[in-house]
């Protein structure tokens, strides 16, 4: 995986499983064996990609990233398939460890929170998250409302909803927590792991978020 860059494994993520590509949440239950099994396949070609297989242990099958610890342990069990005797010939094998560029949960804080609180009225806007090598950017047509206002978006303690049977809805599915914390939790999340602080904007007819790399 040294060949591929964090955005070209996020971009292979989003694409999804193929034959090339395989997706093991954790090491549990029957995952060793199916990864035995995609590792023998790998390895055979019989599409002739003439490319290495790649499996990505800690991805969900619906593309999101799971939360199993990747500790050294898990990458010997994984190292172990190359010599443990149950693939033979013993496959050409490389085992690396990839940590996520940014807090996943602090990026789904924040753009859960721009869902929720954009404007659905006369306008079908998408939120847009636009995501660079030193940021990533989330824009929501969402200006100011209620007692939110440039001065105070994005600050602890200010608190409003636009749309509170899509907030009601979104917390019932558990999408997002109690109420008024996501951007806390964000900015949390995000100072544990050595990001700066996000920037928030808000003018008439947008809102806007950044998260800078570290």
């Amino acid at each position: 995986m040294s060949n591929f860059t964090d955005e070209e494994l996020l971009q292979i993520i989003k694409t999804g499983e193929s034959d090339a590509v395989e997706f093991k949440e954790s090491l549990s239950g029957s995952a060793r064996e199916r990864i035995r099994e995609a590792i023998c396949a790998f390895a055979n070609d019989l599409p002739d990609h003439r490319k290495p297989g790649l499996i990505l242990v800690g991805v969900k099958d619906d593309i999101t990233l799971g939360t199993t610890p990747i500790t050294d342990e898990l990458l010997r069990q994984l190292a172990d398939m190359k010599t443990d005797g149950n693939i033979v010939p013993p496959p050409s094998l490389t085992v690396e460890k990839r940590t996520a560029l940014y807090p996943i949960e602090a990026v789904q804080q924040i753009t859960r929170n721009a869902v929720m609180h954009r404007t659905y009225e006369g306008t079908n806007a998408p939120v847009h998250v636009y995501w660079y090598n030193d940021r990533i950017e989330v824009l929501s047509p969402a200006g100011v409302f209620g007692g939110i206002t440039a001065e105070n978006f994005g600050k602890p303690g200010f608190v409003d909803y636009r749309n509170p049977n899509l907030a009601e809805a979104m917390r019932t599915f558990e999408l997002v927590q109690r109420f008024g914390v996501g951007i806390r939790i964000a900015r949390r999340l995000l100072a544990e792991a050595g990001h700066p602080e996000p920037k928030f904007e808000i003018n008439n007819t947008h809102a806007s978020a950044i998260i800078h790399a570290k």
